[in-house]
């Protein structure tokens, strides 16, 4: 990866596990590149000469390689059925709302009732499924 900004450009291609060349004409916070998780893989560029052709092209070899080996996005079983959970919760909650706005229904607060229960079980359902899809990102099972 190539970039001028430290905290996307940079920071992204190191957290993607990617090499990057860091063009900073400036010579600004270049200590960033001597810190632990960015030693070795952040070269500093300081003019655009100094990336030859070979070296644009290598790094790009690299990039493709390293993009190769990275987990991406799998629409797996698990995944699918976290998401669809939160859609049947969702689904249940609004057609309860909708059958409680007919004025034919008989006992009002049992309805309501009905109705925030499904709101917390949507909210619990919710709140799981987003979990378990940041662990899948943490533990790199996904991408972001």
């Amino acid at each position: 990866m190539i970039g001028d900004n430290p905290d996307t450009d940079i920071r992204g291609a190191v957290d993607a596990g990617l090499q990057a060349a860091w063009y900073n004409p400036k010579g600004e916070n270049e200590e960033l590149a001597n810190s632990a998780d960015w030693k070795g893989r952040v070269h500093i560029v300081h003019s655009y000469r100094e990336l030859s052709g070979q070296q644009v092209a290598d790094n790009f070899a690299d990039i493709a390689e390293r993009q190769r080996s990275i987990p991406t996005v799998r629409f797996g079983p698990e995944l699918v059925e976290d998401w669809l959970a939160t859609e049947r919760a969702v689904k249940s909650l609004l057609s309860k709302l909708i059958d409680s706005l007919n004025p034919d229904q008989g006992d009002f607060q049992q309805v309501a009732k009905e109705v925030l229960d499904l709101r917390e079980k949507y909210f619990q359902t919710a709140i799981a499924v987003k979990s378990a899809h940041f662990k899948r990102i943490e533990g790199k099972t996904i991408t972001p």
